[in-house]
């Protein structure tokens, strides 16, 4: 899996996503940020499910999810860490209500 070090955007736009080994491989890394940058993958509509989210991350084998409007303005990024403690908790909330 990827792990995605930044989203780079302009006056909220999303405009791609930094990977920590694209500026690994990076052979001058005095070069501009544009010249490592990739688009994203997937980005995630704000009323997106979580299961759609996860499938998304699944199917794409990213660690984050750019989460934009309408516009392509970057709103947030999700990332797996932020997946896995939501679906810890609605699992735990899930057990403790059928206790």
């Amino acid at each position: 899996q990827s792990r995605g070090l930044g989203d780079v955007y302009k006056r909220q736009h999303l405009l791609g996503i930094i990977r920590a080994r694209s500026i690994h491989a990076a052979p001058d890394k005095s070069e501009p940020v544009h010249t490592v940058m990739k688009p994203a993958q997937a980005t995630a509509d704000p009323n997106e499910n979580i299961v759609a989210l996860l499938k998304k991350v699944n199917s794409n084998n990213i660690s984050n999810v750019p989460v934009v409007d309408e516009n392509k303005r970057l709103l947030g990024l999700i990332t797996n860490s932020s997946l896995v403690t939501t679906m810890s908790q609605q699992f735990i909330d899930f057990e403790e209500g059928e206790a």
